[in-house]
């Protein structure tokens, strides 16, 4: 269930508010059932480099013959993006994770930046968008990722690198 630009920062506000810093509970690792997630096994492509295109094609495959169905990503990952777009194939579709390289750009650059990840990808939507570093206001970080679901160009979203403290705000 979508909910919207408003409705998600206002959600924000409130639960943030409500939160003693010194009685906050920590975050939750996840709220998805693991029978609801059906990839065991991930990779990460950060090493993943267009002029190596054909030894990278061979790992995809080889990767998704061994039962590997989640491809992590980052914007910051070279081109790692561009070849897992060009390598994905149709008929087994792999769950895909990138991040918004927030060491780069504020908040305002999150769904330019998405924008053109999906383009590299070869998506209209990806399975899920973090931010990658704790970097920037968090609350327009929030806004960015609500309006980033809001538009239809992530299911998910999420951060990486980020501590306790980080989490709670971004909460």
């Amino acid at each position: 269930e979508r909910c919207s630009l408003r409705a998600c920062s206002a959600a924000l506000r409130a639960s943030r508010s409500s939160l003693d810093a010194a009685e906050a509970p920590a975050p939750a690792i996840s709220t998805v059932p693991m029978a609801a997630f059906p990839h065991e096994l991930g990779i990460g492509t950060n090493k993943w480099r267009l002029k190596h295109i054909d030894e990278v094609q061979a790992a995809f495959g080889a990767a998704l013959d061994a039962g590997v169905s989640l491809f992590d990503t980052a914007q910051c990952y070279a081109s790692s993006e561009a070849c897992l777009g060009y390598v994905r194939k149709r008929d087994r579709e792999p769950f895909i994770v990138t991040k918004f390289d927030s060491l780069r750009g504020g908040p305002d650059r999150l769904i330019p930046t998405l924008r053109k990840s999906l383009f590299d990808l070869d998506l209209e939507c990806v399975d899920a968008y973090l931010v990658h570093f704790p970097r920037g206001d968090i609350d327009e970080l929030a806004a960015a990722l609500a309006e980033a679901v809001e538009l239809g160009l992530t299911k998910r979203v999420g951060c990486s690198n980020f501590g306790r403290a980080e989490m709670l705000e971004l909460r």
